[in-house]
């Protein structure tokens, strides 16, 4: 287990957290997203894995419908897929649109999404050329590029973006 993906709390007040998720081994690589649920958020409960990789080459890397934007690995790029649940954040189906937003770097990952006024707003990391990626969408589906953030702050091995 590592990489917290997403946390919600549902309509019945369980909290769902989602994360990378290695089924086969102790170490990164053949990522899925786990899943535990909990009312305290302190005693936890594993549930089913939530979401799998739609192939061998490929990796996954967050009311009453439950929409996560996640990076799918895959051999040549990262890319920014979505999926919905109808159950609660239980199971999941992806969407067949996929991927939402395409690149051509292996490098591309860790969306972070918000409502913002009438528009959906991405932050997404281009880990290895220290830029935060920014964009907007009227429905999830269609994203439009608004601006990057450039070389600023710590310039270590790469930038990530976090959850918070």
């Amino acid at each position: 287990m590592n990489d917290p993906n997403g946390l919600f709390r549902d309509g019945n007040g369980t909290y769902h957290l989602y994360y990378q998720y290695n089924p086969t081994g102790l170490v990164a690589g053949n990522q899925h997203w786990g899943h535990a649920t909990s009312s305290d958020l302190y005693h936890w409960v594993n549930q089913p894995i939530a979401i799998s990789p739609p192939n061998n080459d490929s990796q996954t890397k967050t009311t009453g419908v439950v929409r996560p934007i996640y990076t799918l690995n895959t051999p040549t790029a990262q890319v920014q897929e979505i999926a919905y649940s109808v159950d609660g954040g239980f199971t999941f189906t992806r969407y067949p649109g996929n991927p939402v937003i395409d690149s051509n770097s292996t490098q591309f990952r860790d969306p972070k999404v918000i409502w913002y006024e009438d528009h959906w707003v991405m932050v997404v990391a281009y880990s290895q050329e220290f830029a935060i990626g920014v964009y907007t969408s009227p429905d999830l589906k269609t994203w439009s590029h608004a601006s990057n953030f450039t070389y600023h702050g710590l310039l270590g091995l790469q930038y990530e973006s976090c959850t918070s």
